[in-house]
């Protein structure tokens, strides 16, 4: 079983003493075929600019 996790996408990172479980490594499979997808239909885009604008508004508030 992965020990870490990448800060990302929250990928399983296996130190070198962990078990190895095949459903784990499907897992990483689809976030990243996941997140290919969104970046090939400008998905990636959109979620961007939609952060931007909630962080420049979250910026009145204080």
């Amino acid at each position: 079983m992965a020990s870490n996790k990448t800060p990302n996408l929250s990928l399983d990172i296996w130190a070198e003493m962990d078990y190895f479980k095949r459903a784990e490594l499907n897992a990483n499979f689809g976030k990243l075929d996941e997140v290919l997808t969104d970046v090939s239909s400008n998905k990636i885009g959109d979620l961007s600019e939609k952060k931007i604008t909630m962080n420049v508004d979250s910026l009145g508030k204080i």
